[in-house]
Protein backbone atom coordinates (compact mmCIF):
# COMPACT_ATOMS: atom_id res chain seq x y z
CA UNK A 1 0.00 0.00 0.00
CA UNK A 2 1.39 3.33 -1.02
CA UNK A 3 1.11 6.30 1.28
CA UNK A 4 2.61 9.72 0.83
CA UNK A 5 5.41 8.90 3.23
CA UNK A 6 6.16 5.25 2.55
CA UNK A 7 6.64 2.94 -0.43
CA UNK A 8 6.52 -0.74 0.53
CA UNK A 9 9.29 -2.65 -1.27
CA UNK A 10 9.92 -6.41 -1.31
CA UNK A 11 13.66 -7.02 -1.70
CA UNK A 12 14.52 -10.53 -2.92
CA UNK A 13 18.31 -10.73 -2.53
CA UNK A 14 20.52 -13.47 -1.06
CA UNK A 15 23.79 -11.56 -0.64
CA UNK A 16 23.94 -9.94 2.85
CA UNK A 17 26.48 -7.37 1.65
CA UNK A 18 24.20 -6.29 -1.18
CA UNK A 19 21.25 -6.08 1.23
CA UNK A 20 23.22 -3.75 3.54
CA UNK A 21 24.34 -1.66 0.59
CA UNK A 22 20.80 -1.36 -0.80
CA UNK A 23 19.42 -0.38 2.61
CA UNK A 24 22.08 2.35 2.81
CA UNK A 25 21.21 3.50 -0.71
CA UNK A 26 17.55 3.80 0.23
CA UNK A 27 18.43 5.88 3.28
CA UNK A 28 20.70 8.07 1.15
CA UNK A 29 18.16 8.37 -1.66
CA UNK A 30 15.04 9.02 0.37
CA UNK A 31 15.20 8.53 4.12
CA UNK A 32 11.84 7.52 5.53
CA UNK A 33 10.24 7.02 2.13
CA UNK A 34 10.74 3.27 1.87
CA UNK A 35 9.55 0.36 3.96
CA UNK A 36 11.71 -2.63 3.05
CA UNK A 37 10.81 -6.28 3.52
CA UNK A 38 13.77 -8.56 2.76
CA UNK A 39 13.83 -12.26 1.84
CA UNK A 40 16.76 -14.27 0.54
CA UNK A 41 15.02 -16.87 -1.66
CA UNK A 42 12.59 -16.66 -4.53
CA UNK A 43 10.25 -19.20 -2.91
CA UNK A 44 9.96 -17.03 0.20
CA UNK A 45 9.46 -13.93 -1.95
CA UNK A 46 6.60 -15.59 -3.82
CA UNK A 47 4.98 -16.51 -0.49
CA UNK A 48 5.28 -12.90 0.70
CA UNK A 49 3.80 -11.59 -2.54
CA UNK A 50 0.79 -13.86 -2.02
CA UNK A 51 0.33 -12.69 1.59
CA UNK A 52 1.03 -8.95 1.46
CA UNK A 53 0.65 -5.89 -0.72
CA UNK A 54 3.83 -4.33 -2.10
CA UNK A 55 4.33 -1.22 -4.21
CA UNK A 56 7.35 -2.72 -6.00
CA UNK A 57 9.74 -5.66 -5.98
CA UNK A 58 13.50 -5.21 -6.07
CA UNK A 59 14.69 -8.52 -7.51
CA UNK A 60 18.13 -10.10 -7.76
CA UNK A 61 18.36 -12.50 -10.71
CA UNK A 62 20.84 -14.87 -9.04
CA UNK A 63 19.23 -16.62 -6.09
CA UNK A 64 19.84 -20.01 -4.47
CA UNK A 65 16.54 -21.34 -5.83
CA UNK A 66 16.29 -19.53 -9.19
CA UNK A 67 18.62 -18.03 -11.79
CA UNK A 68 18.40 -15.52 -14.61
CA UNK A 69 15.40 -14.53 -16.66
CA UNK A 70 13.35 -17.41 -15.20
CA UNK A 71 13.47 -15.61 -11.84
CA UNK A 72 11.80 -12.54 -13.31
CA UNK A 73 9.27 -14.61 -15.23
CA UNK A 74 8.17 -16.43 -12.05
CA UNK A 75 7.76 -13.23 -10.03
CA UNK A 76 5.95 -11.46 -12.85
CA UNK A 77 3.54 -14.40 -13.24
CA UNK A 78 2.83 -14.41 -9.49
CA UNK A 79 2.29 -10.65 -9.17
CA UNK A 80 1.50 -9.09 -12.55
CA UNK A 81 0.38 -5.78 -11.07
CA UNK A 82 3.45 -5.24 -8.89
CA UNK A 83 6.25 -3.38 -10.70
CA UNK A 84 9.59 -5.18 -10.78
CA UNK A 85 12.99 -3.52 -10.62
CA UNK A 86 15.69 -6.05 -11.44
CA UNK A 87 19.18 -6.04 -9.96
CA UNK A 88 21.85 -7.68 -12.05
CA UNK A 89 25.59 -7.96 -11.78
CA UNK A 90 25.87 -8.06 -15.57
CA UNK A 91 26.05 -4.91 -17.66
CA UNK A 92 24.41 -6.20 -20.83
CA UNK A 93 22.04 -4.02 -22.84
CA UNK A 94 20.52 -7.01 -24.66
CA UNK A 95 19.73 -8.63 -21.30
CA UNK A 96 18.19 -5.37 -20.10
CA UNK A 97 15.91 -5.26 -23.14
CA UNK A 98 14.86 -8.91 -22.58
CA UNK A 99 14.13 -8.13 -18.91
CA UNK A 100 11.90 -5.18 -19.79
CA UNK A 101 10.15 -7.23 -22.50
CA UNK A 102 9.53 -9.98 -19.91
CA UNK A 103 7.87 -7.57 -17.48
CA UNK A 104 10.54 -5.59 -15.60
CA UNK A 105 9.77 -1.93 -14.98
CA UNK A 106 13.49 -1.18 -14.81
CA UNK A 107 16.83 -2.90 -14.32
CA UNK A 108 19.87 -1.72 -12.44
CA UNK A 109 23.46 -2.93 -12.62
CA UNK A 110 24.66 -3.63 -9.08
CA UNK A 111 28.05 -1.95 -9.46
CA UNK A 112 26.41 1.24 -10.72
CA UNK A 113 23.62 1.66 -8.16
CA UNK A 114 23.54 4.88 -6.15
CA UNK A 115 21.06 6.05 -3.55
CA UNK A 116 19.38 8.62 -5.80
CA UNK A 117 19.24 6.19 -8.74
CA UNK A 118 17.67 3.40 -6.67
CA UNK A 119 15.25 5.78 -5.00
CA UNK A 120 14.15 7.26 -8.33
CA UNK A 121 13.70 3.84 -9.95
CA UNK A 122 11.55 2.59 -7.05
CA UNK A 123 9.48 5.78 -6.90
CA UNK A 124 8.79 5.55 -10.65
CA UNK A 125 7.86 1.87 -10.28
CA UNK A 126 5.45 2.64 -7.43
CA UNK A 127 3.98 5.54 -9.41
CA UNK A 128 3.44 3.23 -12.41
CA UNK A 129 1.51 0.88 -10.13
CA UNK A 130 -0.69 3.65 -8.75
CA UNK A 131 -1.26 5.09 -12.25
CA UNK A 132 -2.37 1.66 -13.53
CA UNK A 133 -4.92 1.42 -10.71
CA UNK A 134 -6.52 4.67 -11.90
CA UNK A 135 -6.79 3.50 -15.53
Amino acid sequence: MTTQSSIHILLIEDNPGDVRFLRECLVEGGAGRFELTHVDRLSTGLERLADASFDAVLLDLSLPDSQGLATLVRVHAAARKVPLVVLTGVEDEALGIRLVQAGAQDYLVKGQVTGPLLSRSLRYAARAKSDSKRS
